[in-house]
């Protein structure tokens, strides 16, 4: 079977959705990844046949699997009829268009953090895969440079943000001193832009960052869905710097959700850093919040479920029995 992975190139959509493509190439079937210009470079970290523009004139998928948030343009050349899987991570808009052939819509979100869905197809909810298999070695690497006694605050801007001007300087400089480890992934900085370093303070380009959210008390993030739903599974609450897109919304439901506060990144400063980390490891109200998320998505279906939905599209509904 052939199955097409489309998406756009934000990274924090394709790599969740990696995990489930591994399944269906490891059963046997063919996959690719269809995307824009910009994302081919994206597609080809993940180890699969990736197509761009111009590109797909003969791709005949058995079935296709969308994502949500992209536009149906970049997969506008596949065959419109093709059965479809739309994955989406429980932020959609109902106005958007109803997409052809949809057999099914997978929402990689617990239930109470997804919007209503406009959908030509049955919704199911399926625990969100992490962006890639943890390293349990390398996050014992980074925790043994850290206090055993301490919270730990992870700080990151994802893949993409991380020259976002003066967010991680304000970070830094907010909870320098303070009894926790803090611990940054600055993704596109080097560690070597900040050469004087609290003792408490903890520089990397990158993290495992599923595996250390274990440990974590707390993480601050510009919330894109990756790293939100890797939070919320592990039970851990959140300050949210909302950037772009998607982040706004996914921002406002885990306001709603009584998971996250929200420190605008147009006026950060250190005292409000500050204030709002101190305020937040003191809130235990944020933290059983987020235990609860973390039981919800704990109960969903994983992604060896969505794998069998997938293959089930392309010839009829999707089964009644779910894998774990």
């Amino acid at each position: 079977m052939l199955i097409a992975f489309v998406f756009e190139p934000e990274t924090g959509h394709l790599l969740p959705l990696v995990p489930i493509a591994r399944i269906l190439a490891d059963r046997g079937h063919e996959v690719v990844v269809v995307t824009n210009a910009s994302g081919v470079e994206t597609g080809r970290r993940t180890g699969f046949v990736v197509t761009g523009p111009g590109e797909r004139a003969d791709l005949v998928p058995d079935v296709i699997v969308r994502d949500r948030a992209e536009t149906l343009s970049v997969g506008e050349a596949l065959p419109p009829r093709a059965p479809t899987v739309t994955c989406s991570f429980g932020i959609t808009d109902t106005t958007d268009p109803v997409v052809p052939a949809e057999r099914l819509h997978v929402c990689l979100a617990p239930p109470s953090y997804a919007a209503p869905v406009r959908a030509g197809a049955p919704v199911r909810h399926a625990r969100p895969p992490t962006a890639g298999p943890a390293d349990p070695g390398t996050a014992e690497g980074v925790l043994a440079t850290l206090e055993p006694e301490l919270p730990i605050v992870l700080a990151t801007l994802g893949t993409l943000h991380g020259g976002t001007p003066g967010w991680f300087e304000a970070v830094i400089d907010g909870l320098a001193g303070l009894d926790l480890d803090l611990v940054c992934a600055l993704g596109s900085r080097d560690p070597s832009e900040f050469p004087a370093l609290p003792a408490n303070v903890h520089l990397h380009r990158t993290v495992p960052q599923a595996a250390l959210l274990s440990h974590c008390s707390l993480m601050l993030s510009h919330g894109g869905v990756g790293g939100v739903m890797e939070a919320l599974a592990c039970g851990v609450p959140l300050i949210l710097s909302p950037l772009a897109g998607d982040h706004h919304a996914h921002t406002d439901r885990c306001l709603a959700l009584g998971v996250a506060r929200r420190l605008d990144p147009g006026g950060i400063h250190p005292a409000l850093v500050r204030e709002t980390v101190v305020g937040a490891l003191a809130d235990s109200r944020l933290t059983e919040s987020a235990g609860r998320s973390a039981g919800e998505i704990g109960g969903l279906p994983g992604p060896e479920a969505v794998a069998c939905w997938i293959e089930a599209a392309a010839t009829g509904s999707p089964p009644e029995q779910e894998p774990p």
